[in-house]
């Protein structure tokens, strides 16, 4: 299954899967990768801010003119409605695309080792979630030895996640009493998102 430009159904929510994959996993990376962690992490941050620098100019960018499919002024792009086309800004489709680029040059990095791909499998397979597998409920029935919840106990409470305001981190927090880190590139706060 390949990264697309968000055209075809599922594209876009694979897109943010992949990001949101790339992004949780960077806690996981030295007990999933041992010796390896450093250099991924490195080549994930990378992606995952250059992927948020280009959006982020994309998304400040306008055009003027006609294309072949309707009318841009302003930025707003008005597209032929005959068609399945939807009205959007130029800005957001261009920024839709460096995001799919984006996906995909992580997509290859968590591929490219066994493990990883497990983790990003597993991620893709919770949407609209995509939580790490730790923090599913099928894992964390596991982690509770398989037993059943009893009537009126709500099981596992949902982990509280938190990410960093630039978007390249994210970590879920195990218990109620963990403190919570900050982000390991940016060294800022994280933020429950």
């Amino acid at each position: 299954m390949g990264i697309d430009d968000g055209e075809t159904s599922g594209g876009v929510n694979e897109i943010k899967g992949v990001l949101e994959a790339a992004r949780a996993i960077r806690p996981y990376l030295d007990e999933l990768v041992g010796s390896a962690a450093a250099d991924l992490d490195r080549s994930l941050t990378h992606q995952l801010t250059a992927g948020t620098t280009a959006s982020g100019a994309t998304a400040g960018a306008t055009t003027a003119g006609t294309t072949g499919t309707g009318t841009t002024t302003s930025g707003v792009t008005t597209a032929d409605t005959s068609g399945t086309a939807a009205a959007g800004t130029t800005a957001d489709r261009l920024a839709t695309i460096d995001q799919a680029a984006v996906a995909g040059r992580l997509r290859e990095l968590l591929d490219g080792d066994e493990t990883t791909a497990w983790f990003l499998r597993t991620v893709l397979e919770d949407a609209p979630r995509y939580r790490p597998p730790y923090f599913q409920p099928r894992y964390l029935y596991r982690q509770t030895g398989g037993a059943l919840v009893l009537p009126g106990d709500p099981g596992p409470v949902e982990a509280s996640r938190y990410v960093c305001p630039r978007g390249d981190y994210a970590w879920y927090r195990p218990e109620v009493g963990a403190a919570i880190p900050q982000c390991p590139t940016h060294q800022v706060h994280l933020v429950r998102g």
